[in-house]
């Protein structure tokens, strides 16, 4: 069976809150456009450190996950980021480890 992959827009979701009450330019909202490999076997968002960074994202704790081959890791995971996938939106946290973006079951809208 072949890889499932879907486009998604990233939102730092504190960014948009502040664009809406008219606290921050539009033009400084951070969102990223992206490409993440649908994982129906993850149960959350995985993204890298670089594009946290990017989106401005604070790491505001460490949870242990178990991963596919069954080892298990303490990763850091962020503040709220909106998502917005194949036409739906919902604000989750997301987990910071990696090179790619894993779409899990939880961003689901």
């Amino acid at each position: 069976m072949g890889t499932v992959r879907a486009r998604i827009n990233l939102t730092n979701a504190i960014d948009d809150e502040l664009v809406n009450r008219g606290l921050l330019a539009p033009r400084l909202l951070r969102v990223i456009e992206a490409e993440g490999l649908v994982n129906t076997g993850a149960v959350s968002l995985v993204i890298p450190v670089k594009m946290a960074s990017e989106l401005g994202l604070r790491i505001i704790g460490q949870r242990k996950v178990k991963s596919a081959n069954g080892s298990e890791e303490v990763i850091g995971f962020t503040g709220p980021v909106i998502v917005e996938c194949l036409g739906r939106k919902t604000v989750d946290e997301a987990l910071v480890v990696g090179n790619d973006v894993l779409i899990g079951q939880v961003p689901h809208g």
